[in-house]
């Protein structure tokens, strides 16, 4: 006797429902990888009445390292990066795992699938390289974990055109859609401009926005107009949007190249993005976290939310402190001058160490977090002299040193000079992915200028490490 549904069909190979085993381990493991996504994000990112973007590129790293990387640098701007797998193909000349892991880790770049050779697939062992073969290599090559699957520009034909360009996939039994569907926590297409509305967490996503390359028939200044005012409508209604661009595809002489957007009119793009970011009117989010934006002003904190402590002061203690003259820093207690410097603040004595008792060192061990996962670390630091003073934060988790922000840097692969001002002081956002198998975080923020009691120190306020 059995009970219905739980009966065995005819040559279904033992499984239930007429699914095989294989199958059924697969949607499985699909639903997981899902679940830990959304475990991850703390259940939403809570942006409050604030619109939200994400940048995106596909394609072409080659010209990424070129000179994109350096105007997202420069503005302070997380990224996610349609990575086409094979490290042998033409998009990544000259591109090594080296530059990828330091765009990730130290630069904020969140790692998705834009399949193994940016191929069409015309059978099922082409979808297989394409989306499953493309995230293994990404995760074992690299050591970057895959968050995604971005839906190649390629058309298929036959029956693969659930996964044409010009849709996004609707078919989640064709065999395009399981394939995705148990090997990626998210998916996105582009087909826009779709403007997004709170909230958006579904597993295919909204498309992106296409900046580059250009709509047929339109000029680089028109398309600038209208992708500016896409940003005002999020702005304006709170709403959310992706941006795709392809970084090869930018006329970089200004001349009016066809289908192709003028260099300097992206970057006037990027310039209206973090123009809304530091007016408080927009964030700045990689793809995976626009899919869980909500209204909420709720964010994941690693550092509130494990009661991060730094040598010598606390939360519920913050002050002066000196550890060459215990008698410098005068009666300890930092006294709020104006609302931005409230408790709890941190101010440090400028000896150059950042190690041990030296530096103001906390250390976050539950990280309620994955390799992969992309954060922002958001604080405001003065100088406490009339000038000035270089700022020093460094992370190190289980493997190792992994950003590095330090007084003189040159070396590309750290961030580079960041200064505290006097008075209101600097307000620092730093993105940054976790390195794969990382437990834990010590965060150690540094110095002011000169020399031991010289009075050049920086002061620490709002200290927050949030998902993005």
């Amino acid at each position: 006797m059995s009970r219905r549904g739980l009966t065995k069909k005819p040559g279904s190979g033992g499984s239930s429902g007429g699914v095989s085993t294989a199958q059924l381990a697969n949607l499985i493991y699909g639903q997981a990888l899902r679940e830990q996504a959304q475990q991850s994000k703390g259940d939403g990112i809570g942006i409050g009445n604030k619109a939200s973007f994400a940048i995106t590129f596909d394609d072409s790293t080659y010209w990424l390292k070129q000179d994109m990387i350096a105007e997202m640098r420069s503005r302070k701007l997380p990224f996610t990066m349609g990575l086409i797998a094979n490290p042998a193909n033409d998009n990544n000349q000259g591109v090594t795992t080296a530059d990828l892991q330091k765009w990730s880790w130290r630069w904020g770049m969140e790692t998705w699938s834009h399949g193994y050779d940016h191929n069409t697939p015309n059978n099922v062992s082409d979808l297989e390289r394409e989306v499953i073969q493309s995230k293994t290599t990404i995760e074992a090559t690299h050591k970057l974990k895959c968050q995604g699957f971005i839906q190649v520009g390629a058309t298929p034909s036959g029956a693969y055109n659930n996964l044409d360009k010009d849709k996004l996939l609707t078919n989640i039994k064709s065999d395009a859609g399981r394939i995705i569907y148990e090997n990626h926590a998210h998916y996105s297409g582009y087909i826009g401009s779709i403007t997004r509305r709170p909230p958006t967490g579904n597993y295919f996503g909204g498309s992106r926005y296409t900046v580059t390359a250009m709509p047929p028939g339109k000029t680089s200044a028109q398309h600038l107009a209208d992708t500016l005012a896409q940003i005002d409508l999020c702005v304006k209604n709170g709403w959310q949007l992706a941006l795709l661009i392809h970084p090869q595809q930018i006329d970089r002489t200004n001349a009016g190249s066809t289908n192709q957007m003028y260099w300097n009119h992206v970057v006037q793009i990027l310039d209206a993005l973090v123009a809304a970011r530091d007016a408080g009117t927009a964030e700045i989010l990689t793809l995976s976290g626009l899919h869980y934006v909500n209204k909420s002003s709720v964010r994941q904190n690693l550092a509130t939310d494990n009661g991060i402590a730094f040598a010598g002061v606390s939360q519920a203690t913050p002050g002066f402190w000196s550890v060459t003259d215990a008698l410098y820093w005068g009666d300890k207690t930092f006294h709020a001058a104006d609302p931005v410097w409230g408790t709890p603040s941190f101010e440090q004595s400028n000896l150059y160490d950042v190690t041990g008792n030296k530096s103001l060192v906390g250390r976050v061990n539950n990280l309620f977090a994955f390799a992969g996962e992309t954060f922002e670390i958001r604080c405001r630091v003065r100088s406490t002299t009339a000038q000035q003073q270089r700022i020093k934060l460094q992370l190190t988790g289980t493997s190792g040193l992994f950003l590095d922000i330090q007084a003189g840097a040159t070396n590309e692969n750290l961030w580079g000079e960041f200064y505290a001002q006097p008075g209101e002081g600097s307000f620092l956002r730093v993105p940054f992915t976790l390195p794969f198998d990382t437990t834990f975080l010590t965060i150690a923020l540094g110095r002011g200028n000169g020399g031991a009691n010289s009075g050049n120190g920086l002061a620490w306020t709002d200290f927050q490490i949030v998902k993005i």
